[in-house]
């Protein structure tokens, strides 16, 4: 299989250097394309593909799961603070 690659350069200011990339697009914002690349590559087979993506997605879901749950928590975390202060404003304070 082969796939035409572009090698791009764009200045890190933070690290004081230039940080390079491969991708498939010959332009990118505020990059500078370096050089074109034609890879040759053996792919693994189309099963393979699909066991690697399948482990990449449950990883994905997991993640996503896990940041729902934090959120649903911090959610509730301000609806009970809601509720305290519903039941203390409705109380007189002498």
């Amino acid at each position: 299989m082969k796939m035409k690659l572009y090698v791009h350069a764009r200045w890190d200011t933070y690290a004081k250097a230039f940080n390079y990339r491969a991708t498939p697009w010959e332009q990118m914002d505020g990059e500078v394309l370096v050089t074109p690349l034609e890879v040759e590559f053996e792919s693994i087979s189309d099963a393979e593909l699909r066991l690697r993506m399948v482990q990449v997605l449950r990883t994905k879901k997991q993640k996503t799961m896990a940041d729902a749950v934090v959120e649903c928590n911090e959610i509730e975390t301000v609806i009970q603070e809601m509720l305290c202060l519903e039941d203390l404003s409705a109380r007189e304070i002498f």
